[in-house]
């Protein structure tokens, strides 16, 4: 009895791993591939569902115009990691060039990460001028304001 407990157990698992959840890769590379559609579009209530909420107000500057001119990526692979999945991209427009866009789920939902993705793509710069000030004459708007602030003051108080 016990054997065939074992055996109902061993099989049970190993259908639930060959008929599980749908492949994560290939839901993550159709979330990709619906978000170029919308983006080549020019679909701006679709792009909102497919992006998160956090990268919405990235959507406002996107030059929809030129994209009309361009390739679409073509995706390579996604690989995923603690929650999120980076998609390999080639970008023809760019002799090839590859990149790298994340999706995430989000509400349950996968959707493109322009946040994440801008952040992963970032490198960091520094100055190498110092800050100048130049010294100009006081306008007369200036003078009068100087004025307000002095007659403002308390006597006694510094003047700001």
């Amino acid at each position: 009895m016990r054997a065939r407990t074992s055996v109902a157990i061993g099989t049970t698992a190993l259908l639930a791993l060959a008929c599980g959840r749908p492949d994560d890769t290939v839901a993550v590379l159709a979330t990709f591939d619906r978000f170029q559609d919308a983006l080549f579009a020019a679909d701006t209530v679709a792009l909102r569902r497919l992006v998160t909420e956090e990268s919405t107000p990235a959507l406002e500057g996107l030059p929809f115009a030129a994209l009309q001119t361009s390739q679409r990526l073509v995706a390579i692979d996604a690989s995923g990691r603690y929650g999120s999945w980076q998609v390999r991209v080639r970008d023809p427009n760019h002799g090839d060039a590859e990149g790298c866009y994340v999706v995430a789920r989000e509400r349950g939902k996968l959707v493109v990460d322009l946040i994440a993705t801008a952040q992963l793509h970032a490198t960091t710069t520094t100055t190498t001028t110092p800050q100048q000030f130049v010294q100009r004459e006081l306008s007369p708007s200036d003078r009068d304001e100087i004025r307000r602030r002095e007659l403002a003051t308390p006597p006694g108080e510094p003047v700001r």
